[in-house]
């Protein structure tokens, strides 16, 4: 019996020793490097916020910030979203969007003094056009996303959110 569970110890280690790739660790922690040298906005300016329509059974209130969006070639966007839930409470959070993955990851939320706490743990997240998160989607589909391809610009996400934000 032994013999056995040493045989299968030292299966176990050889595979995970050619299972190691080196260049592919190193792709990952570059990667890893670069998401988090994420540089956070300034903190939103409530009279610049633009609204999202997210349609009529939605309850609370989206807006982004136009200043703080961003657009990087490798298929990522990121952008200040401000949430108003019906009892007026505000949330604020700094936040990513990936085009090829249609994943979203917290970067930073915002304190009651203005200033950013970065989050503990910014994973990237799978989002569904469902009730409760029919906002990321509106932001994926409608303005940094459309047809899966990222925007060419900043200004084109702007515009469209200004032209089809609803009446205030």
């Amino acid at each position: 019996m032994k013999r056995w569970i040493a045989v299968l110890c030292g299966l176990s280690l050889v595979s995970s020793l050619q299972a190691y790739d080196p260049d592919v660790d190193d792709e990952f922690k570059a990667k890893e490097k670069a998401e988090r040298e994420v540089v956070l906005p300034a903190f939103p300016v409530m009279e610049k916020l633009i609204r999202l329509d997210v349609g009529p059974a939605e309850e609370n209130r989206y807006f982004l910030d136009p200043d703080s969006i961003s657009v990087d070639e490798d298929g990522e966007a990121r952008y200040t979203l401000v949430t108003f839930s019906t009892q007026g409470v505000r949330n604020v959070s700094h936040e990513g969007m990936s085009c090829p993955d249609r994943q979203r990851r917290p970067y930073a939320f915002g304190r009651p003094d203005g200033s950013w706490s970065k989050a503990r743990s910014p994973r990237w997240q799978k989002f569904y056009d469902i009730p409760g998160s029919r906002h990321f989607a509106t932001i994926f589909l409608e303005h940094l996303c459309p047809d899966g391809i990222i925007v060419r610009s900043v200004e084109q996400v702007q515009k469209s959110l200004r032209s089809k934000a609803p009446r205030q």
